[in-house]
């Protein structure tokens, strides 16, 4: 299996170690791919649209330097309003995570994906903050997603999702990502737990390593 993380933050957002750092950590634990996602707009700590391009640009001269591949993608909070301003994402992203981060109800989150679905490659830690469950509204949730060509994420700092729901997700034949969710670079490449699970469902074959 390829040795993946597609969720790490830098300082850009709320992470603690620069791009560079990131990067050499990613380097030094052999991954053979990392993806900077930081938080969007809307976030308390999201990144400020005109800094998007300057991450950008060092990503790339950081990755060159490492010999790495390293996606330069975001996370949306897919509960914010003004993300749905599509002007706000001219910037070719290589990875679009959505996710939410406020307690909401089943059918809340669900409005809230449903109406950003066309925005993001990746559901983030789905599980996360939801304060009920449906199984009528879960199987139209994947529904939604395969419709869209969205894949599942396999969140290893959240444990998340739940093993039921993924196996609805691999009998529907939706493709994964591996991430830690790493907001330091001691965190970047934690994603044993991640790996497992997704060994347990899915072929390798099946995993989502960006547009």
């Amino acid at each position: 299996m390829l040795k993946v993380d597609l969720h790490v933050h830098s300082n850009y957002s709320d992470g603690h170690d620069s791009v560079a750092r990131l990067i050499k950590a990613a380097k030094e634990k052999n991954l053979d791919m990392m993806a900077i996602v930081d938080h969007g707009p809307g976030h308390y700590a999201g990144i400020s649209p005109d800094k998007l391009d300057i991450r950008r640009k060092e990503v790339l001269e950081h990755a060159s330097l490492c010999g790495i591949e390293v996606l330069v993608g975001i996370e949306l909070d897919l509960d914010r309003p003004e993300i749905h301003d599509k002007k706000l994402w001219d910037n070719s992203f290589d990875l679009v995570l959505g996710s939410i981060h406020k307690r909401c109800g089943y059918s809340e989150y669900f409005k809230a994906v449903k109406e950003s679905i066309e925005m993001i490659d990746v559901l983030a830690h789905h599980g996360w903050m939801i304060e009920d469950h449906d199984d009528e509204i879960e199987l139209g949730l994947i529904d939604l997603l395969n419709e869209h060509d969205v894949a599942i994420e396999i969140n290893s700092r959240r444990g998340l999702p739940w093993r039921y729901f993924l196996q609805k997700c691999a009998d529907s034949k939706l493709r994964y990502t591996i991430g830690s969710d790493a907001h330091r670079a001691i965190q970047v490449g934690k994603v044993e737990w991640a790996e497992d699970i997704a060994r347990e469902f899915f072929s390798e074959q099946d995993m989502y390593l960006g547009k």
